[in-house]
């Protein structure tokens, strides 16, 4: 099986890019380009592995999603790898750049010491949206996007009636907290293990304040209220009263 590891894009941005994938197809005519269905951001390809190694494989990916929180990413130009006088094209990354090195160097670690892939070129994280292509010049347009990436996937690359098709065999949400440091004008200032990276403020829960612990749901932000004093009184308020009910009987 030829597998690899990735970060899933949601539905709604795949479709975002999609579009804008079509104006530059409208200004090419050439080279394959890719399903929507297929977006994803790679972290580490790993090739050809019996099925047999799944199982190993997924059991790192779970431990490593419950370290990282969702990643804030920008997708924010267009650009492109030449491979034997032909392009591929690919939507540039930006955003919590550190933090999805991080996830990127802990997993390519982990497969590495499992002797299940080999240590690989530089991490460039990007949106693949095209091969094949022949042109001088590409419309680099400046698309700014910006989502969160709450999805650690292990995918299988085949073909299915002759199309490249990306089948995610398991998957994992990435479940950590961030802390918020600061919140600026626009800004949020968040930290996650010694990391600092910024994200715009309409993430942000209205009752969030500096010092809260913030998780994400898949949609939106929420303040991790486990993490809140007066839950932490309401819990110990509990407790005390369960402990003097148990005195009385």
């Amino acid at each position: 099986m030829r597998l690899f590891i990735a970060l899933t894009i949601p539905p709604h941005i795949k479709n975002v890019l999609y579009k804008a994938s079509e104006q530059i197809q409208n200004t090419i005519n050439n080279g394959n380009f890719t399903s929507l269905h297929n977006y994803h951001i790679t972290l580490v390809f790993i090739g050809e592995l019996s099925k047999s190694i799944i199982p190993t494989i997924e059991a790192i990916i779970k431990d490593i999603s419950q370290q990282f929180p969702p990643i804030f990413l920008k997708s924010t130009y267009v650009d492109c790898f030449e491979k034997k006088n032909k392009k591929i094209l690919y939507f540039g990354i930006d955003g919590a750049l550190n933090i999805l090195q991080k996830l990127n160097q802990l997993i390519s670690e982990r497969l590495i010491e499992k002797t299940f892939c080999e240590k690989q070129d530089v991490f460039i994280p990007h949106i693949t949206f095209a091969r094949s292509v022949k042109c001088d010049n590409i419309n680099r347009i400046k698309k700014v996007v910006d989502f969160f990436s709450s999805e650690i996937a292990l995918m299988h690359s085949t073909r299915i009636n002759n199309k490249l098709v990306y089948i995610p065999i398991y998957s994992s949400l990435l479940n950590s907290c961030y802390t918020i440091d600061r919140i600026e004008e626009d800004t949020v200032v968040c930290e996650h293990k010694n990391e600092i990276f910024n994200m715009d403020t309409h993430y942000l829960p209205d009752q969030a304040k500096p010092g809260n612990k913030i998780y994400y749901d898949g949609h939106n932000f929420r303040v991790d209220e486990s993490q809140s004093q007066s839950n932490i009184n309401r819990i110990q308020n509990k407790f005390e009263k369960l402990k003097g009910e148990h005195k009385c009987n």
